[in-house]
């Protein structure tokens, strides 16, 4: 009798999760494609002098610092091999861009956040930038001294955000602008956006079955969970 009891049971909830799940897939992709609406509007109202940015419609900008870090740290770890506290500098450093996110997801389909990988295409470090194309312009910004730079997590980033905030501003649209950014694959267009869903996914998923301890933390009772 419990047994099936217990059985039954289960059913149910693996059908509730299930049903979830799918859920959570929609909104995510629901929101990405809002993401590159907003963000083709907002581009035609904002000077070119501004960094561009459209994850400020996305991201939980409300939730504490340590949580956002905490769950993308979760979804960097099972997409890399890279030790804890090299994806823990790739984060800072990337958290300091309007574009986070997008760095990330770009580093993600470029590298899996590996600062010392070298493709086929001669494109170095973590966003997968190319010296022949851009070594010259990035030295004249001032944003690398020599093609070393590239294998180092800030210069990168630096470099990456630099490539990426050009090809924004020229094309408008950021479909457009990642197609441009990888030499022309729009296979990569959605590789990256894929990329995005998943770490928007990761902060829902993650304060979800954090909610207890995260709400306790703001209102100072307790401690947001550590990196797992």
């Amino acid at each position: 009798m419990w047994k099936e009891k217990i059985r039954g049971y289960a059913l149910v909830e693996y059908r509730r999760l299930l049903l979830m799940r799918a859920a959570i897939v929609f909104f995510v992709l629901c929101a990405a494609f809002l993401l590159i609406r907003f963000y083709t509007v907002g581009l035609a109202r904002q000077g070119e002098a501004a960094p561009i940015s459209y994850e400020r419609h996305a991201r939980p900008d409300n939730l504490p610092l340590r949580v956002m870090k905490n769950a993308v740290l979760q979804w960097m770890k099972r997409n890399s091999e890279m030790p804890e506290e090299i994806l823990s500098l790739i984060y800072d450093e990337a958290s300091g861009n309007p574009n986070s996110d997008l760095l990330l997801a770009i580093c993600k389909v470029e590298s899996n956040f590996n600062p010392n990988i070298k493709s086929d295409r001669e494109a170095l470090g973590l966003m997968g930038i190319r010296p022949a194309v851009w070594l010259s312009e990035l030295r004249d910004r001032k944003i690398v001294q020599s093609r070393r730079d590239l294998y180092l997590i800030r210069t990168n980033l630096a470099s990456g955000a630099y490539v990426l905030q050009k090809y924004l501003m020229r094309r408008g649209k950021l479909a457009d602008a990642l197609n441009d950014y990888v030499g022309g694959d729009p296979d990569y267009v959605k590789r990256v956006v894929q990329a995005l869903g998943e770490i928007y996914e990761a902060r829902m998923l993650y304060v979800g079955s954090h909610s207890a301890t995260i709400a306790e933390a703001d209102k100072g009772k307790g401690e947001v969970p550590p990196e797992s």
